[in-house]
C-alpha cells in the first residue's frame, strides 16, 4: 500500500511541472532543444508510394537527458533515466509490441490516444490536472481500410483526480500535462492525434523516465526498437503485428504499421 501511495505521490507532483531540463546536455555537445530541432525522424507514416509506414514512422529517436535523474519510488530500484521523444507527424505511433521498462510518461504536446489492447494484463495508472481523461473509440475491424484518425472521441470522461488504473480493454485520450505511470512489460501504443501548439505541422513531445536495467541510456526499449526499424530488421516483431496490429488501426494504417 506504501509503494502505491509513493507511486500516486509521484504521478501527481509531476503532472504540473517540466521535469526535464532541456537546456542540460545530452548526446554529444547539442542541447536537447537543438536536437528536437535536428529531430532523427523514423521515416514518414506514409511512404513515397502511398504505403504506411512501419511502427516508429514519424516519431524522431528518443534523446536521452544526460547529467539528469529521478529516484524511483521503488524498492530496490536506482534512477529513472529521462528522455524526450518527439512525434513529428500526425498519426506517428510507437510500437505496441514493445516490452518496455517500468516508466513514467508525461505529455508535453499534443493530444495522445492510449491505447493497450494488445495487453490485456498491462497495469497503466494515469492522472490529469483536469481531473478527468476521455474515452475514445477506436475505428474498423479486421481487414476493413479505414481512413485515419482510427480514433474518435466517446465524450465519456474517467475521474481521475488522484491517479487512476486503466482498463486496457479502453483507449484514452491524454492532452498535456497528463500523466501515465506503466508497470515494466506494459505493451502500450502512444499515437499522436494532434497538437495543441501553434506552429507549422502536426507535431508532439513525451518525456518519458524509464527505469533502465543498466547504466547505459541507449539500452532503452524504445530507442533498441527504434533503431532495429531503420535498420530494416523488423522480423522479430512481424508476427505479432500481423496478428495484432489491427487491434489498434486497420491494415494501411497511419498509426504506424500494420
Amino acid at each position: 500500500m506504501r509503494r502505491r501511495l509513493f507511486i500516486l505521490i509521484l504521478l501527481v507532483g509531476l503532472s504540473p511541472i517540466g521535469f526535464v531540463d532541456r537546456s542540460a546536455s545530452a548526446q554529444g555537445t547539442e542541447t536537447v532543444e537543438e536536437q528536437l530541432e535536428a529531430c532523427q525522424q523514423g521515416g514518414l507514416v506514409v511512404d513515397s508510394e502511398g504505403q504506411p509506414g512501419q511502427w516508429w514512422s514519424a516519431v524522431c529517436r528518443p534523446i536521452p537527458v544526460l547529467d539528469s535523474s529521478l529516484a524511483a519510488p521503488i524498492e530496490g530500484s536506482e534512477l529513472l533515466q529521462p528522455y524526450v521523444v518527439k512525434f513529428a507527424e500526425e498519426f506517428g505511433a510507437t510500437n505496441p509490441s514493445v516490452n518496455a521498462e517500468f516508466m513514467v510518461v508525461v505529455v508535453r504536446e499534443g493530444f495522445f490516444a492510449l491505447d493497450l489492447r494488445t495487453d490485456t494484463q498491462a497495469s497503466v495508472v494515469v492522472s490529469s490536472p483536469s481531473g478527468q481523461i476521455e474515452s475514445l473509440r477506436p475505428l474498423g475491424a479486421p481487414g476493413e481500410d479505414t481512413p485515419p484518425p482510427h480514433y474518435v472521441g466517446t465524450d465519456e470522461f474517467i475521474p481521475c483526480p488522484f491517479g487512476c488504473i486503466l482498463d486496457p480493454a479502453q483507449p484514452v485520450l491524454l492532452a498535456a500535462g497528463d500523466v501515465a505511470i506503466a508497470k515494466k512489460g506494459a505493451k502500450c501504443l502512444w499515437c499522436l492525434l494532434g497538437t495543441d501548439a501553434a506552429k507549422n505541422g502536426e507535431t508532439g513531445l513525451l518525456d518519458v523516465f524509464a527505469l533502465l536495467e543498466s547504466g547505459d541510456p541507449g539500452s532503452f526499449s524504445w530507442i533498441q526498437d527504434w533503431e532495429t526499424y531503420q535498420q530494416g530488421q523488423q522480423g522479430r516483431a512481424r508476427d505479432e503485428q500481423t496478428t495484432r496490429a489491427w487491434a489498434f488501426s486497420p491494415p494501411g494504417s497511419k498509426c504506424g504499421g500494420g
